[in-house]
Parts: structure tokens; C-alpha cells; sequence
């Protein structure tokens, strides 16, 4: 189900990137959604190599390590940065999404 929620989250950015009026939209697209496959193939080959070591609860190990570290790293950013979060105005894409309604 997570892995779902982040797809869906990352197709939603990504046209949110490419947007309306974006020249070879469709190859934006592909990029983007190219390099947003990267980090998954990775994690796939880390899994592999803790279930193919430890068996397993290595494979559970290392998924639960991986989603630690992430987890710390988005911790310190925000410690670093504070909880601040700044308002965006409404792009152009959900502006016009809004008037077709």
C-alpha cells in the first residue's frame, strides 16, 4: 500500500513538473518518471543482498534500516530548517483545473 501512496505521489509531481504548456511534454515525463525508478531498483537490490546473506530477517533487517536512515535524514533537515512551511499560490495546472469545474 505505501509503495502505492509514493507512485501516486510521485505521478502527481511529476505532471505537476512537466505542466500544461511544457514543450515535449511526454519526454519530460518519461525522464522524470525514469529517474524516479532509480531508488526503487536500488532498494530491490539491497533487499536481495540482505535476503541473500541473512536470509529473511535480513531482508526485513535491511528494508527497516534503509527506511531508518531516510526517516533520520528528513528528521535532521527539518531540526535544521524548522517546521516552517511556506504557502505556495496555486499553479497554473490546478488554477485552470478549478475554472473547468
Amino acid at each position: 500500500m505505501t509503495e502505492g501512496l509514493c507512485w501516486a505521489r510521485s505521478t502527481a509531481l511529476i505532471v505537476e513538473i512537466v505542466g500544461v504548456e511544457t514543450r515535449d511534454a511526454s519526454t519530460l515525463y518519461s525522464v522524470l518518471n525514469a529517474i524516479v525508478t532509480i531508488p526503487l531498483l536500488c532498494m530491490i537490490r539491497l533487499d536481495g543482498l540482505g535476503f541473500s546473506r541473512f536470509g529473511t530477517h535480513g531482508l526485513l533487517w535491511t528494508d527497516a534500516g534503509a527506511n531508518l536512515l531516510v526517516f533520520g535524514v528528513v528528521a535532521v533537515i527539518f531540526m535544521a530548517y524548522g517546521l516552517k512551511l511556506r504557502r505556495v499560490a496555486d499553479s497554473h495546472a490546478m488554477a485552470s483545473a478549478s475554472t473547468i469545474s
